[in-house]
């Protein structure tokens, strides 16, 4: 992924939009097996904007020393218009109206590719052959980038912080209720379709007594292998039936984008634990997600009711309605393009696992997935048919050498939350409190307000301890917490943005949420009354 986004969502992205400063910059950097952006980067592509659009959701990307300078850069909307027109000329794919038709014809026809792909037997591949499956993969892949560097990076910024913005100069949404009936509820949203599909397969489980007892009495799920699964399930043919066509569907998904980690459709066991735990719960999310569409549709009839009642509404109300469309498309793009990520992402995984196999049984590695602790172009050297085989054997040595430190290295750090920041070689995190003000700063994931008393909850066992209407604070959500969140008045995370699955669940439910806020689970005790503050991505101890 580190070389998609430089290549495609920087540098030629800065090429086309003639942000002629950061064309050939290094956007990436690697420290202790973390990846950091460099803010320089994100500076010079930042004072593009308009002020308007220099929220504090964006500003939280900088150090708080460095936010209220980049904040007052002089606007310079000669430049923006040039990088528009610049777009529409260079790639007229990259244009508001277009990106999203754009990668929905993009994404049906990778779909096909891995369709095809899916019917491949690996092992019978030539180096070759895999080499340049691999490559072609990949090369499939690209317009997914080429896309999302618009979708995501200027679209879904710019046409919500507008509608944000309006809602509240227009009709004083500063608590955020109005954008957030707005925004959630939406069509065609892959997470949320699949939180739907595990509701349902919890809700089959809790209406078949004796499967759920079977399940209950295996204390760990996790040691079953795909046999004892199958075998398992059969018990229930309905349940069996809608368990394999959710592995079909989302059996490439994780709970990481990190590629060493297996997906669901090598981990059945983690998909039935999430299943058992929402069975616990009566919420029905296919329900809940009627209810959100349709307050959505309730609050776009109240908003442009009361829009076009002002000076000038009608004018307004069409401009409103153009941009506020742009919007909720482009935050169902945000969710979706992750969807078709997993599916690049989980493709090449298989290829590399393949790889990984060649390369243990010549000695070359001394465990598959050492394979995932290869630079791209270590690992194709040995797939490489003009590539000197002394030289590959010369080199091999060394090369185990690299991987066994950067494993040590990925192994120690992995389960550390790591500093948001790095400036010279020295990591620092500015999220932490200020004393005068009693105020912690995150990320806004999910707008509203809420007070209420916090919930500190540092593993999925301690759930049934949440109280009606607490604020749960965790490290990070999955889909697994999902039955607990009709219960939850606001939700704090230590780690996550706007694309987290706690942030989208809190969106289509309505609950203040604030993400990125490191150390939360040690700076608040369960019983502190707090207030959650979505809008501004701020939380404040009410003393």
């Amino acid at each position: 992924m580190g070389k998609m986004l430089t290549d495609y969502v920087n540098h030629e992205g800065a090429r086309i939009m003639g942000y002629k400063e950061i064309t050939d910059t290094e956007l990436l950097k690697l420290h202790k097996s973390r990846v950091y952006f460099n803010s320089w980067v994100l500076e010079k592509a930042f004072s593009y904007y308009p002020k308007f659009a220099r929220s504090k959701e964006l500003l939280n990307y900088f150090p708080l020393e460095d936010q209220e300078r980049i904040s007052k850069y002089p606007s310079i909307p000669h430049k923006t218009l040039l990088s528009q027109i610049l777009v529409a000329i260079r790639d007229p794919d990259g244009m508001m109206h277009k990106t999203d038709k754009a990668y929905r014809k993009w994404a049906e026809i990778f779909m096909k590719k891995c369709e095809s792909f899916d019917q491949t037997d690996l092992e019978t591949l030539s180096n070759m052959e895999l080499a340049s499956l691999y490559e072609d993969i990949e090369t499939s892949g690209i317009k997914h980038y080429q896309l999302i560097r618009y979708g995501m990076v200027s679209h879904s910024i710019a046409t919500n912080l507008m509608i944000k913005s309006w809602l509240v100069k227009w009709l004083d949404d500063n608590d955020g209720s109005l954008y957030a009936g707005l925004i959630s509820g939406l069509d065609d949203n892959k997470t949320v379709e699949m939180n739907i599909r595990f509701s349902d397969l919890a809700k089959i489980l809790r209406e078949t007594p004796d499967l759920l007892a079977k399940m209950n009495s295996i204390n760990d799920l996790s040691s079953l292998n795909e046999s004892d699964i199958d075998e398992l399930i059969s018990s229930n043919s309905e349940f069996k039936k809608e368990f394999d066509l959710f592995i079909t569907d989302y059996g490439h998904r994780s709970n990481t984008r990190e590629i060493l980690y297996p997906r669901w459709r090598e981990d059945k066991a983690y998909v039935l634990e999430v299943i058992k735990l929402l069975s616990f719960s009566d919420l029905d999310l296919r329900k809940k997600e009627l209810e959100s569409r349709e307050h959505r549709l309730k609050t776009e009839k109240e908003v442009f009711h009361r829009i076009k009642k002002q000076k000038g509404g009608f004018f307004k109300a069409k401009i409103f309605g153009v941009v506020l469309n742009l919007a909720q498309t482009y935050l169902t793009f945000r969710e979706n393009q992750r969807f078709y990520l997993d599916h690049l992402l989980f493709r090449q995984r298989l290829m590399l696992q393949e790889m990984g196999r060649r390369l243990l049984i010549k000695n070359i590695v001394d465990k598959t997935e050492d394979v995932f602790f290869l630079y791209e172009k270590e690992l194709f050297n040995f797939f490489n048919v003009n590539t000197s085989r002394a030289e590959l054997n010369e080199n091999i040595p060394s090369l185990q050498d690299k991987i066994l430190k950067r494993k040590k290295e990925f192994y120690r750090y992995r389960s550390s939350l790591p500093p948001k920041f790095l400036k010279n070689g020295i990591e620092f995190d500015d999220t932490v409190m200020e004393y005068g003000k009693n105020v912690i700063y995150g990320a806004a994931a999910s707008p509203g307000i809420f007070h209420g008393v916090a919930r500190v909850v540092e593993s999925i066992e301690e759930l049934s301890q949440l109280e009606d209407n607490e604020i749960l604070i965790t490290s990070n959500t999955d889909p697994a917490w999902t039955a607990v969140f009709s219960k939850v008045g606001g939700l704090i995370t230590e780690t996550g943005g706007i694309l987290s699955h706690g942030a989208v669940i809190s969106r289509e439910y309505r609950i203040p949420a604030v993400t990125a806020v490191k150390g939360a689970t040690e700076i608040f005790k369960t019983g502190e009354k707090l207030v959650v503050d979505g809008n501004e991505g701020v939380v404040y101890k009410e003393w």
